[in-house]
């Protein structure tokens, strides 16, 4: 149905035609030496009912470190890297970051992006980057780095919304 405005037009432009909704709510984790890439989650798919039309896709991602350092997310369609950042240098180019100041703490990541995946089924999917140096290090999703079955320590979830927008 489409929106009615004052003027008497009409559109489908700004519709909601459909949202998923992905959550995860068990652990996962990486492991890399030096510096590295890995998938967390492999989320949420949507089927496009219109080529011509956007995913609005909003999330929280939850990580833990095993030390104090940061860790990047990446959002992938397929395997394209979205809503990543400039390239400047040898810098890595990513779609959020947290921080762990101590192995006893998680941080939370947001994404909000407009996409434009075409026709078909798509599923986004989330990755974890660690660019420090130094040895082996672990980056954990939905719990702290450091971990034991004590009520000291929590379980989180992650999530991701896809609400596929009419854009003609």
């Amino acid at each position: 149905m489409p929106i009615e405005y004052g003027d008497g037009s009409d559109s489908n432009a700004g519709r909601i035609v459909q949202v998923v909704y992905g959550i995860k709510d068990d652990t996962s984790s990486i492991s890399v030496s030096g510096s590295g890439s890995g998938n967390l989650w492999s989320g949420p798919s949507i089927t496009m009912s219109d080529s011509n039309n956007r995913v609005l896709i909003l999330g929280s991602i939850t990580l833990g470190l095993n030390s104090e350092q940061r860790a990047d997310i990446i959002l992938y369609r397929g395997s394209s890297a979205l809503a990543i950042g400039n390239s400047s240098g040898s810098r890595f180019r990513a779609t959020g970051a947290t921080n762990s100041y101590v192995c006893y703490y998680a941080a939370d990541a947001s994404i909000s992006h407009l996409d434009s995946p075409g026709s078909g089924t798509h599923q986004y999917k989330i990755y974890g980057h660690q660019g420090a140096g130094g040895g082996g290090r672990t980056i954990y999703m939905n719990r702290t780095g450091c971990d034991s079955n004590n009520g000291e320590y929590s379980r989180y979830s992650s999530s991701l919304v896809l609400m596929e927008i009419a854009y003609s």
